[in-house]
């Protein structure tokens, strides 16, 4: 049987946890200092965004409550599909503005794109009526 080396280094990560945000406030339950940062940038969205369609009916309790909760609590979920949330959607959004490799090794970038022009034919058909007598 091996012995394994102990690593130690996440010991030293451990979240900060608010209970109060001052002295007067106290928030409902105690919440982590990520889901605090991503509830900030999602109100700050959720400002920009009052005047574009879907938020601009909706009520304004939904649009500075809501939507900035439902950002902070998906962004502070542990992982999603194996990574965090924020290392997700930078994958992704680097994925689509990368320039992209064939398997021949040629790089293709985004106007190298052809565009798609093929004719394509229809048989026409004869519709015949036969008259009655």
């Amino acid at each position: 049987m091996q012995n394994q080396v102990k690593n130690w280094s996440k010991i030293w990560k451990i979240e900060r946890v608010f209970y109060k945000i001052t002295d007067e406030i106290s928030l409902p339950r105690p919440m982590s200092q990520t889901f605090l940062i991503w509830f900030v940038i999602g109100l700050f969205l959720s400002f920009k965004m009052k005047g574009i369609f879907p938020f601009s009916f909706s009520s304004a309790s939904l649009n500075h409550l809501g939507i900035p909760f439902l950002i902070a609590f998906i962004m502070n979920k542990k992982t999603f599909q194996g990574k965090k949330p924020y290392n997700y959607l930078l994958s992704a959004l680097l994925y689509l503005f990368r320039s992209k490799v064939t398997r021949l090794g040629r790089k293709k970038t985004r106007n190298d794109y052809q565009a798609f022009e093929h004719e394509v034919l229809i048989r026409e058909r004869k519709v015949i009526e036969y008259a009655e007598h």
